[in-house]
């Protein structure tokens, strides 16, 4: 966590993130949010302990974590997709040499193409409205935890050869509550919990409103601190 503070102290070019995470936070409240835009995802029974005993651990360090539900409903999903499709469109069209992509890419950005402009204005207009509909959510709550990935991350090479729906559906399933926040821009801390039982990491998200990044990088570092990871080195 402090390597990471120190980067976002150089970045930001302003200090005070990195002092964050020397500094515990107050008793705060934190919602535990199970549910995605799209219900309640499927959930390795060892991811969903690791996310489980985070809570109890955030409990022991004087914090009260409550299950709860975001108010957004689906609307996040659809915005997310129109964006990522035609965030794809357009990497791809400033790229000097798109013929070197893989063709799956070159398919994915030419049906980001067929995004028209008065749906990707409505997608970053439509924002505003998921931004106050979180308003009384965190009026309620300091901070969100929720789950990273939900399974084990795929082999490299897993996808090679696979079209567009069946790697978009395949990938989604193992990262649904990823979508919500690139859609709302929050900040967001990814921090290791544990090990699964080949010893790859899992992690859970904090998230917290707009301008809460110390917030984040204080509640992170008491965490790591009672929970140390870092000396945790796979084998040679």
């Amino acid at each position: 966590m402090a390597d990471a503070a120190a980067m976002i102290d150089v970045l930001a070019g302003e200090e005070g993130y990195r002092a964050a995470v020397d500094t515990p936070p107050p008793p705060l409240r934190i919602a535990l949010v199970w549910r995605t835009p799209l219900g309640r995802p499927p959930m390795a029974a060892e991811h969903r302990r690791a996310v489980a005993d985070t809570a109890d651990r955030l409990r022991d360090l004087g914090h009260r974590v409550t299950e709860a539900d975001l108010p957004l409903g689906a609307r996040p999903w659809p915005q997310f997709m129109t964006r990522y499709l035609r965030g794809v469109a357009d990497d791809v069209a400033r790229l000097p040499h798109p013929e070197w992509l893989e063709p799956r890419t070159r398919r994915l950005a030419g049906a980001g193409a067929r995004v028209p402009d008065r749906t990707l204005a409505w997608a970053r207009t439509a924002e505003a409205g998921l931004h106050a509909l979180m308003v009384g959510f965190f009026a309620e709550h300091d901070l969100i935890l929720q789950p990273g990935w939900v399974r084990r991350p795929s082999r490299i090479g897993r996808y090679h050869g696979s079209g567009i729906a069946t790697t978009l559906a395949a990938v989604g399933t193992h990262i649904p509550y990823f979508p919500t926040w690139n859609v709302m821009g929050y900040p967001v801390a990814a921090v290791p919990v544990g090990f699964d039982q080949v010893g790859m990491p899992i992690g859970v998200q904090l998230i917290g409103p707009t301008g809460s990044e110390r917030l984040l990088l204080s509640l992170s570092g008491q965490y790591e601190r009672a929970h140390p990871w870092t000396d945790r080195r796979p084998a040679l």
